[in-house]
């Protein structure tokens, strides 16, 4: 008996995939040759093994993974377009020198007080809003982008008295018959259309928990860093200086009336795109 002939006939194993190509089993090699199996070769494993698409599926944990850190990139993302948008928009450097305006002659602990209930009273005017914002509109019988537009033409009046720095302040008379932490700081100064109307646009935008964890988050945030801006006016302007104090407030300015015009023009765009 010759070598080669003596090798066929020894009952090697080799593995071959099955069916599903999850599982391996082993083969006669002889067994195979009797029945007329050839013995497969490497090239003829590799194509079985790519006809089985084993070589492009992904791991159920590769997958998980990176559906979890794609949805944590877009919550954060999210998070941080609502806090600045929001920041830029209500503005608490800018509300140091009206702050300080407005609680002229009154003393260090009712400042205080007015400063969180101000904070407060901004934050309760846009929860509402956010929260039942779309059922007021549907019941005036008024679009979303109606809103929009009215907001952008308000802010942009607001952005041209911070870059023009002439804001009017209120009368004694004035300051003595409401509390300025309700009018006119709480609302409309802090939380003014510009705010309201930015606060809708992103509730719209909420799709899930994740998302709304997210807003609240930034709302939160920017809530209290204007409580912190009043609260410690008096040391801002000390580092600041009055000078700038005033620089922010042009900047600020500058920045709200970019903000104006985008809501002025996405409102013209959601009316032009609802006739067609």
């Amino acid at each position: 008996m010759r070598l080669d002939q003596a090798t066929t006939r020894l009952p090697l194993q080799v593995g071959l995939p099955d069916n599903d190509g999850l599982t391996w089993y082993g083969r006669n090699l002889a067994t195979d040759q009797k029945a007329g199996f050839r013995r497969p070769g490497f090239e003829s494993l590799r194509a079985r093994y790519r006809t089985t698409g084993l070589h492009q599926a992904k791991q159920p944990e590769m997958i998980n993974a990176e559906s979890l850190w794609r949805a944590r990139f877009l919550r954060v993302k999210f998070f941080w377009e609502v806090f600045v948008t929001l920041f830029v928009i209500i503005d608490p450097p800018g509300t140091v020198p009206i702050f300080l305006g407005l609680t002229s002659g009154r003393t260090s602990k009712e400042r205080n007080k007015l400063a969180w209930q101000a904070a407060l009273v901004a934050f309760g005017v846009i929860v509402v809003f956010a929260l039942l914002g779309q059922l007021i509109l549907a019941y005036l019988g008024v679009q979303l982008a109606a809103l929009q537009g009215a907001g952008g033409l308000l802010l942009l009046l607001v952005a041209l008295q911070l870059l023009t720095g002439t804001a009017q302040e209120p009368t004694d008379a004035e300051r003595q018959m409401a509390n300025i932490a309700f009018v006119p700081l709480g609302t409309p100064l802090l939380a003014g259309p510009g705010a309201i109307v930015t606060t809708m646009l992103f509730v719209k935008r909420i799709n899930g928990p994740a998302d709304a964890i997210a807003f609240s988050a930034a709302l939160i945030a920017v809530s209290v860093i204007l409580w912190l801006f009043m609260r410690y006016c008096d040391v801002v302007v000390r580092i600041l200086r009055p000078s700038g104090v005033e620089l922010l407030t042009r900047v600020s300015g500058l920045l709200v009336s970019a903000i104006a015009v985008q809501l002025i023009a996405g409102s013209v765009e959601a009316f032009v795109r609802g006739a067609h």
